[in-house]
């Protein structure tokens, strides 16, 4: 007799495992308590869909967050070579950027999810919208069915896919984790991540829009280096926020809860030090009645470089310099002058917390990687429940390694539900 399987959750993985355990011979119900399916995925990759990423398949691990490792074997039997090879049988041919990116060659991610529920349909899913469960039924601790709200499903296996805490507006709210406490699973402390960061300093809105590219960010805590990233960023009216400072967050986001933490911006990390300070040199000895101002803007835009000089003025005890009276750059001394060099190498930013989980991407933290088997997505406590995506202590980069996860662990978790083996 055919396997009947329960999905909880319909986002990408719970649509992958949905469509992968009927393809393969499995009754299957997917549960989705909102009125539709994949709202999350509709706005992943600012509505391109961002699905995976090309980087080396050795190298994933690196990007999926402190127990990234558990994926390595699960992504060896279906990473980014055999996703794009899925859509590209479903009809949906992918592009990659020159950062390894992968997208639909649409570049819309209506088309991924239009193809995800094709692919249930077609393998016979049965797709009941607006039914939340409220927790998992079990017999000598088996997977026997779940409860909904309207009725109960039994099943020889569930596969619980409800996604996170981030972007709680699309229906993501947490209870997968409770479901999972519930039955005796450890889940760890739960943060926002993949989230902008918000910071001390009152003058941070005078930035606001300024953007970035390829800069170096360096997260400190009592002199102690705590993290370290490169890429793009952007000021935003209460903080930090851009591709770098996201992959930031997801590291720092447990640590805040000790208190602030100090970043450090090098905006020119190809010039070295000993190098800018020849040049600001340079500078000053080709015009020693030279703007501090036009000193910078080689290496700072404009209004970067007016909240340095303002910094500098308070540093220093002096009035605002205006541009009938501007900084020179023969008043500042050598103390100063370092200054200056560390605005434009070590710019501080004091960051206090991050934004809430509504604007999260992901979630940190999660069910405790070691409860679950690593290629079949199964769980070590309870015999018949399969975990999936982001309830798994996973918390990837931007790029489309969350999304790669998702796919894979529905994949394989549909594959095992239905009682086939690889």
């Amino acid at each position: 007799m055919n396997q009947r399987v329960i999905i909880v959750g319909g986002g990408a993985a719970g649509l992958m495992a949905a469509g992968k355990a009927a393809e393969i011979g499995a009754n299957v119900v997917l549960l989705e308590k909102g009125s539709r399916l994949g709202r999350k995925l509709l706005l992943t990759g600012n509505g391109r869909c961002n699905l995976t990423n090309l980087c080396p398949t050795h190298e994933w691990p690196t990007h999926l967050g402190p127990h990234g490792d558990f994926m390595r074997n699960a992504l060896a039997r279906f990473g980014a070579q055999e996703l794009r090879a899925f859509f590209q049988t479903l009809g949906i041919p992918t592009i990659a950027d020159d950062q390894g990116r992968v997208y639909p060659a649409s570049e819309k991610s209506l088309d991924i999810l239009d193809a995800l529920i094709e692919y249930c349909r077609a393998s016979r899913v049965e797709l009941v919208l607006n039914t939340a469960v409220r927790g998992l039924m079990l017999e000598a601790g088996h997977i026997i069915g779940v409860e909904t709200d309207r009725q109960i499903f039994s099943a020889d296996a569930a596969i619980l896919a409800t996604g996170g805490k981030s972007w709680a507006q699309t229906g993501s709210n947490g209870d997968g984790y409770y479901m999972l406490r519930q039955v005796g699973h450890t889940v760890s402390a739960l943060y926002p991540g993949l989230v902008p960061l918000i910071a001390q300093e009152s003058w941070i809105k005078l930035l606001e829009g300024l953007s970035f590219s390829q800069v170096v960010i360096t997260a400190y805590r009592e002199a102690k280096r705590i993290g370290r990233v490169e890429g793009d960023f952007l000021f935003t009216a209460d903080g930090l926020s851009g591709p770098a400072v996201l992959n930031l967050s997801s590291q720092l986001s447990p640590l805040l809860e000790q208190g602030p933490i100090t970043l450090t911006i090098d905006f020119q990390p190809h010039i070295k030090v000993d190098e800018l300070a020849s040049q600001i040199q340079s500078a000053a000895d080709t015009d020693r009645q030279a703007d501090v101002m036009a000193v910078l803007q080689p290496y700072v835009p404009r209004r970067l470089a007016q909240c340095i000089v303002g910094l500098l003025d308070s540093a220093c005890g002096r009035g605002g310099h205006t541009s009938a009276c501007p900084l020179r750059i023969n008043q500042l001394n050598s103390r100063q002058r370092s200054m200056l060099i560390d605005s434009v190498k070590r710019f501080p930013v004091t960051v206090t917390q991050t934004r809430p989980f509504r604007e999260a991407i992901v979630t940190v933290g999660g069910v405790r990687c070691e409860e679950v088997e690593p290629v079949s997505f199964s769980s070590r406590k309870v015999p018949g429940l399969y975990i999936t995506g982001e309830l798994l202590d996973i918390a990837g980069e931007t790029g489309g390694y969350n999304l790669q996860s998702a796919f894979t662990s529905g994949w394989l978790a549909g594959l095992h539900a239905a009682g086939a083996h690889i």
